[in-house]
C-alpha cells in the first residue's frame, strides 16, 4: 500500500486554504480529500483508511484537543498519523494537542513550506 493508494484527509475550514494544500498535496503526487466541517470527517473516515490526517487545530468551530483525542483512538484511522497544524503564534494550543496524542503538530507555514518533506517523513513519497 503506497501513499497514492488512500487518501490524505485535509480538515481545513476555510476554503481557499483548504485548495491551497489539497491542490500542494495532488501535485507532489498524493491522494488528498479536503474536508470542510468536523461533522464530515465521520463519513470521510467511513470511505476508507485514510494515509494522513492533517487538521487545522484553530481552525473556526474546532475543539482541537477533543478532536485529536478521538481520531487518535478511532480505529478507521488504522495508523494514518495526525498532523496537527496552526498559526505558529498558537503555541500553548500546539502543546495541548501534541499532549492529547497527535503524531505531529506544526506550525501552518512550515507545513506548507516543507509539505514535502513532512509527508515524506510521515508516510513516504507518493507512488510514481
Amino acid at each position: 500500500m503506497g501513499a497514492m493508494s488512500t487518501p490524505v484527509l485535509v480538515v481545513v475550514p476555510d476554503l481557499m486554504m483548504r485548495q491551497k494544500i489539497v491542490g500542494a498535496l495532488q501535485a507532489l503526487g498524493y491522494r488528498a480529500q479536503g474536508v470542510a466541517k468536523v461533522a464530515r470527517l465521520d463519513a470521510a473516515l467511513a470511505d476508507g483508511r485514510p494515509s494522513a490526517i492533517l487538521v487545522e487545530i484553530d481552525g473556526v468551530d474546532i475543539d482541537a484537543p477533543a478532536l485529536t483525542t478521538s481520531l487518535v483512538n478511532d480505529d478507521r484511522r488504522g495508523d494514518a498519523p495526525v498532523v496537527g497544524f496552526c498559526s505558529h503564534m498558537r503555541t500553548e494550543l500546539m502543546d495541548t494537542v501534541r499532549a492529547a496524542g497527535a503524531d505531529r503538530v506544526i506550525a501552518r507555514g512550515e507545513l506548507i513550506r516543507r509539505l514535502e518533506a513532512v509527508m515524506g517523513e510521515l508516510i513516504g513519497p507518493a507512488d510514481a
